[in-house]
């Protein structure tokens, strides 16, 4: 787990990187940050404070990725047949359905006219599928099902902003994002015709960002899950385990998560020419 967390982290440096070099051919020295009341304060007119001209758009593709279905079953089957005790996994690639997200940001640190440090808020949803295959649970019952869930999120986090998206100015033309965030989700998930499951949960992940204003801010966005996502959970006595072995639990984990997005800024054409 450890290792998905470094990979992530790592791609998300070498990102930002490169993007402030890319942008900016002379060193500039680096002065401490002014809070955003006192950027406002100095600024009166506030050119990178305007949520709503920061607004975006994005649409993600989830890389392939498995979801892993642990089995345990012990004691007898429905028929009163003994089952030896033993655990079971079957992992499978997950089939993305849908996955869109908007949202916008808050100056929070003024470093220098094109490098902020920001808050950032939005609403995401994101839908996957996946199918279990045939899974043998006895040398006398077998079962097959479909996995689905939707996830409906308001993701928070602070991100480091540099070049346009920054500034909001459109002379800076290029611009590059770091950032990490929480998302407090509502999951809807369903187990083929077994059961249904509703709950809340927090997802973390980390997230880059590279752009260029053209007409418009476009700009290509990497995130990653590095704890993926936690299917379900079900114990012997719950809701739709009847139709198991008497004993039997059956869990859903994925492995980390990597989408890769586009992302437009609609508002963007409205956005300064040249810095004050």
């Amino acid at each position: 787990m450890k290792s998905r967390i470094f990979s992530c982290s790592r791609i998300g440096i070498l990102v930002f990187a490169l993007t402030f070099i890319f942008t900016e051919s002379q060193a500039q020295m680096f002065h401490f940050g002014r809070s955003w009341s006192k950027y406002k304060k100095y600024n009166p007119r506030k050119q990178n404070y305007r949520p709503g001209a920061a607004i975006f758009l994005a649409y993600n593709y989830n890389l392939p990725y498995n979801v892993h279905f642990m089995h345990y079953f012990a004691g007898n089957d429905n028929s009163g047949r003994y089952i030896q005790e033993y655990n079971y996994k079957r992992s499978v690639v997950a089939q993305p359905v849908l996955s869109v997200a908007a949202g916008t940001h808050w100056p929070v640190l003024n470093f220098t006219d094109k490098m902020i440090l920001a808050f950032t808020l939005g609403a995401e949803v994101n839908m996957m599928k996946a199918n279990t295959g045939t899974v043998s649970i006895s040398p006398y019952q077998s079962y097959e099902a479909s996995f689905e869930e939707a996830k409906f999120s308001l993701p928070f986090g602070v991100a480091f902003k540099y070049g346009v998206d920054a500034s909001l100015v459109k002379k800076d033309r290029f611009s590059g994002m770091l950032g990490i965030a929480a998302a407090p989700s509502y999951v809807m998930t369903k187990f083929g015709d077994y059961f249904s499951d509703s709950r809340f949960t927090v997802t973390p992940f980390v997230f880059a960002e590279l752009g260029v204003f053209g007409g418009m801010n476009w700009k290509i966005r990497a995130t990653c899950m590095p704890f993926g996502i936690a299917g379900f959970k079900r114990s012997p006595g719950d809701k739709g385990m009847d139709a198991f072995p008497n004993k039997t639990s059956i869990n859903a984990k994925s492995d980390a998560i990597f989408q890769v997005g586009l992302v437009l800024q609609p508002f963007s054409f409205l956005w300064d020419t040249y810095h004050d």
